[in-house]
């Protein structure tokens, strides 16, 4: 996360759209083999949400997906800030889907 001008240790107090698609490159580095960076055409939008309270996040896509060139599909990646800013608190393992 050296390129975060907000996320510099574990404990995040502070973030930004940009920091959540710079976690987004690396959990699809680190996970995912570049998978996405190779293979997806689409854009990916991140934003954030205070108001997020019973998950930590969402995935939005539009209801005609079916119909949409690979290039013209737009997903959301909505992160709760909440789970961000809390995360630390948590005690013991800390998986997030599944991982």
């Amino acid at each position: 996360m050296k390129e975060s001008e907000n996320i510099k240790s574990g404990a995040i107090s502070t973030v930004s759209t940009l920091d959540l698609r710079l976690l987004f490159a690396l959990y699809d580095r680190i996970f995912l083999g570049d998978w996405f960076k190779k293979n997806f055409k689409g854009e990916l939008k991140f934003s954030l949400s205070r108001r997020m309270t019973r998950s930590a996040g969402s995935t939005r896509c539009p209801k005609n997906i079916a119909e949409l060139a690979p290039h013209e599909l737009v997903l959301e990646i909505r992160i709760g800030v909440d789970f961000l800013f809390n995360y630390g608190l948590i005690e013991g393992p800390k998986p997030v889907c599944g991982v």
